[in-house]
């Protein structure tokens, strides 16, 4: 293999492939065999990552840039029957011609064992993977932001959560609690506080008007009654957050905003002892597009964001690259 092709494959591979593919040599090819740099490839590309949120699920192979996305899934907002339904209508035309090896999969609320496994059996099921492994989308987002060291990583998007990462695993979290317990920060609660504003007639009756208007409303409780006629009312909640964005200009709005994140700091973030001393990351389409106003609630109290990621799945296909 010439030098520039060499140097295109060799890129780092977790110890499940360097296992599999040493039982592979050892078994069909006989011990003292070196294996083409070509086949490591072709294996490292049958494995499949997912991070799914209520919202959407970005899918991509390791190895390669091939990437698709599907519908979110939270069994909490859903129920895990319809999770799965979804999932059968929405993935396995994607898998038509090539079918994984293995399977990371992160979601929204997947961190019940019952929903863990329930997903992991239904894989295996339909598609034919050897190997999966269903986790909670907070620890996809500490290892996408810390990869292999330590920091308090939060997500900021259709809902919002936390957790204090050890390097390897997820050791404390705070926040969360889904659209109608918490979630500050998030996607959902935004809307939320929007339509809260709307229903008590805390904004401009001129500019509460233009709201309806551009969502094609004629009263509050006609939006308030479209909200939760949705079967994710969480989702429809945080679709509201481009038009807040594109209002943000707004005194109104920005009130909104800055108070969500301040909401988020004081209930999430400050109940963490070590926050001044930790690399703290971010990810999540709210972080991302607010991210002034993020900055700004953080700067409040003397806090600094290392990074804020829009999707994690690009730095959980590293993750799986260099440590499995």
């Amino acid at each position: 293999m010439e030098s520039g092709q060499e140097k295109r494959w060799n890129f780092p591979f977790t110890y499940f492939f360097r296992l599999k593919l040493r039982n592979f040599r050892d078994n069909v090819l006989g011990r003292k065999q070196i294996l083409p740099l070509g086949i490591l490839y072709l294996y490292a590309a049958m494995i499949l990552v997912a991070d799914s949120g209520s919202t959407k699920t970005d899918w991509r192979w390791v190895g390669k840039a091939d990437r698709f996305q599907t519908s979110g899934y939270n069994p909490y907002v859903q129920g895990m029957e319809a999770v799965l339904n979804a999932l059968k209508q929405d993935l396995l035309p994607h898998l038509s011609e090539e079918r994984p090896k293995a399977i990371y999969f992160y979601g929204s609320g997947f961190s019940v064992s019952e929903y863990n496994e329930a997903l992991t059996r239904w894989l295996i099921q339909h598609t034919g993977a050897t190997m999966v492994r269903a986790e909670h989308d907070l620890l996809g987002a500490a290892r996408a932001i810390c990869q292999n060291q330590a920091g308090i990583a939060a997500i900021l998007g259709t809902g919002s959560n936390s957790c204090f990462f050890d390097g390897e695993n997820i050791v404390q979290s705070k926040g969360g609690h889904g659209y109608l317990f918490g979630d500050e920060g998030s996607g959902a609660y935004l809307g939320k506080c929007l339509v809260q504003k709307i229903l008590n007639e805390e904004l401009s009756s001129a500019f509460m008007q233009q709201i309806l208007e551009r969502l094609s409303c004629s009263t509050s409780i006609e939006l308030r009654n479209r909200i939760h006629g949705k079967p994710k009312p969480n989702v429809a909640l945080a679709a509201l957050a481009p038009l807040i964005l594109e209002l943000s200009g707004e005194a109104e709005i920005q009130e909104i905003i800055l108070g969500s994140f301040r909401a988020f700091v004081k209930t999430t973030l400050l109940k963490y002892p070590q926050i001044e001393h930790s690399l703290l990351g971010f990810t999540g389409s709210v972080a991302q597009y607010f991210e002034k106003w993020l900055h700004q609630a953080l700067s409040e109290v003397g806090l600094r964001a290392s990074v804020i990621l829009h999707k994690p799945i690009d730095q959980l296909v590293i993750f799986h690259e260099r440590f499995g």
